[in-house]
């Protein structure tokens, strides 16, 4: 299995000074969290470094893409509490290595569509096949918007992480 050290974006100040990203990813996934971030000086010597990579990649031989994108957000929803059923779901567009839907639901109304995308999240000494999943909405019996991401398994639609993405 291919892994890569992909530089996701490069910064340059006017005083010549550098700020590289750069993703781990395996194939066309990147591993959630494999990043470093490196700081050069105007000559392209490394001044600071922070950052890490997972050293699991070879595991991602042995997970798989089992469950599609469509299941994995039904997982975050169901454990959100939002109810919603698979028909109510609309895959919009693909752009940027995400999907994006659209969701039909009585408890929950988007304020954007419901985005995902593939990943290999870093668990125990492996690398996990998932999907990262954001929604950003408004409860039926709530003023005020709520958002998550989340991290579902596609093996077997487990909830691996969850964030608060509104405080």
């Amino acid at each position: 299995i291919g892994q890569q050290l992909q530089p996701a974006s490069v910064h340059a100040s006017q005083h010549g000074t550098s700020v590289v990203t750069y993703q781990q990813a395996v194939g066309s996934h990147e591993v959630w969290g494999g990043r470093i971030v490196a700081v050069l000086d105007s000559g392209g010597t490394v001044r600071a470094l922070t950052g890490g990579f997972s050293p699991n990649v070879s595991s991602a031989t042995t997970t798989a893409f089992k469950l599609n994108a469509a299941t994995a957000l039904q997982a975050l929803l169901k454990n959100s509490g939002i109810t919603s059923s698979a028909s109510t779901l609309q895959l919009l567009e693909q752009r940027d290595r995400y999907s994006y839907f659209s969701i039909g639901s009585s408890s929950f109304r988007a304020l954007r569509p419901l985005r995902l995308k593939p990943v290999y999240f870093p668990a125990k000494g492996r690398l996990i096949a998932a999907y990262y999943v954001e929604l950003f909405g408004w409860r039926a019996n709530q003023a005020r918007g709520e958002g998550c991401g989340g991290d579902v398994s596609a093996e077997d639609d487990r909830i691996l992480q969850r964030t608060r993405r509104i405080h």
